[in-house]
C-alpha cells in the first residue's frame, strides 16, 4: 500500500522521503490559499520529494487542469465528482492529462469517475464516517471494482484517522493513502516493543565490541 501526505509542508515531506515511504503529495484549495506564495510553494513541493503531486484545478477547470500539466508531468489534477467534473474528467483524460477524481463518498461516484477515465479516484475515508456505520466496507466496493472491472483507474482513501484504519485499509487491500502530518508522526513512532528490542541489542553489542570479531 502506497503512503502519499496530504500537505505543504516540505519538511515533513523531505523527511518521508529519506525515509523511503512516500510515493506522492496531495494538496486543497485551502492549503494552497493559506500560502503566501502558491506558486513558489507548489514548485517546492515539487522539489522536496520525486513522487506526483496532487492539485485541485478550479475555474475553467480544463484549461487550469492542461496548465498545471504542461507545468510539471508530475502533477495530477484534482476534479471533484460533479456533474460538470465529470465532464471535465473525461475532456482532461482524452487529452492524456492525469486525473484524481475527489469528493467522492459512494461507490457510484467512483463509477462514474473510472467510466470518465479518471486515473485515480480518491473516496474521502474521514468524511465517510460521518455518513456511514461503515465506511470500509464503501472503500471495499470500490477496491473491487477497480480490480474486476476493465478500468485503467486506481484507488487512493483519503484521510485515515487512525493507526488502526490504516491497518483496516492495508487488510483489504487499500491501494494508496494519503495521510496528514499527525498521523505520519504517529505511524513512525517507534513501537514500543521494537525499542526494548533495540535497548536490548545495544547492550549486547556493548559486550560484542569488547572482542575482536570482525
Amino acid at each position: 500500500m502506497e503512503i502519499w501526505l496530504d500537505t505543504i509542508d516540505t519538511l515533513t515531506i523531505e523527511k518521508a522521503h529519506r525515509a523511503g515511504i512516500l510515493r506522492g503529495v496531495t494538496t486543497t484549495p485551502a492549503m494552497l490559499a493559506a500560502a503566501a506564495e502558491p506558486h513558489e510553494t507548489l514548485k517546492a513541493l515539487l522539489a522536496a520529494q520525486p513522487g506526483p503531486v496532487a492539485v485541485e484545478a478550479g475555474g475553467d477547470i480544463v484549461t487550469q487542469g492542461k496548465k498545471l500539466y504542461e507545468y510539471s508531468e508530475r502533477i495530477i489534477v484534482k476534479v471533484p465528482v460533479t456533474e460538470s467534473g465529470l465532464e471535465a474528467i473525461s475532456t482532461l483524460a482524452k487529452a492524456k492529462v492525469p486525473v484524481m477524481a475527489s469528493a467522492i463518498y459512494h461507490p457510484t461516484q467512483a463509477l462514474l469517475a473510472a467510466l470518465a477515465g479518471a486515473t485515480w479516484v480518491a473516496p474521502t475515508f474521514s468524511r465517510m464516517l460521518t455518513s456511514t456505520d461503515n465506511p470500509l466496507a464503501l472503500l471495499e466496493i470500490v477496491k473491487n471494482m477497480a480490480t474486476h472491472y476493465p478500468f485503467n483507474t486506481r484507488l487512493l482513501a483519503v484521510h485515515p484517522k487512525t493507526i488502526e484504519q490504516i491497518r483496516s485499509c492495508l487488510a483489504v487491500g487499500i491501494e494508496a493513502i494519503t495521510l496528514r502530518e499527525d498521523l505520519l508522526k504517529d505511524l513512525m513512532e517507534t513501537h514500543e516493543l521494537t525499542a526494548h528490542a533495540v535497548e536490548q541489542s545495544s547492550e549486547d553489542w556493548k559486550k560484542l565490541l569488547d572482542k575482536a570479531w570482525f
